[in-house]
């Protein structure tokens, strides 16, 4: 407010506080997130952000946090040594939301929850328009209490959008305006929120997207949000406190739903710090979700190859860690897939040389019952060093096996169209050196 006439200021705090403070409020591009300022200048084709020439040059660590986010929103990408934009990266530019929101409602588009999306997107975009006067705190929370979600605070904006609308199709506008008040609705805050929301409708229509008619799933929405808060991700731990990306450990708000049963895993639009980090407007979610949204960003590890008779084939234990949080544990995959080679390797000495593949094949009835009578041999003459090594029955099968032979079916259709031409191919009394060698390798029965 200007100042008109001499008056009396009253400040909140001491004398030495106000003289120690600076004379002007820092620009805000010294104290923001710049990823919609990077978004909007690549945009426009201004080029690096560093090296424009502002009055006030950003802080490096905000440019960096900028670059970091739309890296996470896959907005931009290396080209020729440069960061250019992707085709998601020029869709978000069009969007006049926080890139985080826009985000959502890209991925909304694909999961078909378009109107869901531009609801509470253009709702976090504002300040709350649910008011809660220190004077009236119960009667407000009783009143905003009919639009609360058990599962999502997400949901909530949808369901008081769906009352507000009602409402001010049912009421005049000054009978609107009363309900609002009564309803402790900032009035003005639901014009704009309303306003917003059109604005991003248009810029949507003109994208030729189509907005749905029909509800959308909690998964299809919840989906659609989570892939603008990839980072903004928890995973409950002792006493209600969630361990969330680059082991951030933060509450739920206490004003939540979710706040004193929450769900294992929950994304929060925002992370406030006060007396503790809290998480505000909550959902909760599959870690399972973020697998597909956050392709590149997570990583892939692969424990305990080995072969399954039951199926066949060589499987791994598959762990993904998306910014330190595991959202896939232990799943089985088909290691042929990750490392062929490796695969290939495991097959041989597991499924063939060790004999756990299953199968009535001539050729590996042979060669097991000419290993358990060696077994037996050795047994009865209390000796140990009859049957050969492992390796030396591996390095046996090695050079017979073609290359990319990793499971049984490829290995079952291979040899049906071999043994046509060498029948005795894979068996050990066959082997292709002399029969000294042969001896010398495998023991006693060999002809």
């Amino acid at each position: 407010m200007a100042v008109l006439k001499p008056g009396i200021c009253i400040r909140l705090y001491d004398e030495m506080d106000f003289i120690q403070r600076p004379e002007f409020t820092d620009p805000e591009i010294l104290r923001t997130n710049l990823a919609s300022v990077i978004l909007q200048m690549l945009a426009i084709g201004l080029g690096d952000i560093g090296g424009f020439p502002f009055i006030q040059p950003p802080d490096q660590k905000h440019i960096r946090d900028g670059f970091l986010l739309l890296e996470e929103l896959q907005a931009v990408k290396k080209q020729r040594n440069d960061l250019v934009l992707t085709p998601l990266g020029k869709d978000l530019a069009k969007i006049p939301l926080d890139p985080r929101l826009a985000r959502m409602v890209i991925e909304a588009n694909k999961q078909g929850c378009l109107h869901e999306a531009l609801v509470i997107t253009s709702g976090l975009s504002i300040q709350d328009p649910r008011e809660r006067p220190i004077d009236k705190k119960q009667a407000a929370d009783e009143c905003h209490r009919r639009y609360a979600d058990k599962d999502s605070d997400f949901v909530s904006w949808v369901k008081l959008w769906d009352h507000v609308k009602d409402q001010k199709h049912e009421l005049s506008a000054s009978q609107f305006r009363k309900q609002c008040r009564d309803e402790y609705l900032a009035y003005l805050r639901v014009r704009e929120w309303q306003d917003l929301y059109t604005q991003v409708k248009q810029a949507v229509h003109e994208l030729k997207w189509r907005v749905n008619d029909n509800a959308a799933s909690y998964e299809q929405l919840h989906k659609a949000l989570l892939s603008g808060l990839l980072s903004h991700i928890g995973f409950k731990g002792d006493n209600n406190e969630y361990l969330g990306a680059r082991n951030r450990k933060f509450f739920v708000f206490p004003g939540s739903p979710l706040a004193k049963k929450g769900s294992k895993w929950i994304m929060a639009a925002e992370l406030t710090e006060t007396s503790r980090l809290f998480a505000r407007c909550c959902a909760k979610i599959e870690p399972e979700w973020a697998e597909s949204l956050a392709a590149h960003l997570v990583k892939k590890n692969y424990l305990e190859p080995h072969f399954e008779a039951k199926a066949g084939s060589v499987v791994a234990l598959e762990n993904q860690v998306l910014y330190g949080l595991t959202i896939v544990n232990r799943r089985r995959v088909q290691y042929s897939s990750i490392d062929a080679v490796e695969a290939r390797e495991i097959f041989i000495r597991s499924a063939l040389a060790e004999g756990q593949l299953q199968t009535k094949e001539a050729f590996f009835v042979n060669n097991q019952k000419l290993l358990n009578d060696i077994e037996s041999l050795e047994h009865k003459s209390r000796r140990r060093d009859i049957l050969v090594d492992e390796q030396v029955l591996v390095d046996f099968y090695e050079p017979l096996i073609p290359a990319g032979i990793y499971n049984a079916p490829l290995f079952f259709a291979w040899w049906k169209k071999a043994r046509q031409l060498t029948p005795d191919l894979l068996d050990y009394s066959q082997c292709s050196v002399d029969a000294a060698q042969c001896r010398s390798y495998f023991g006693v029965g060999f002809s």
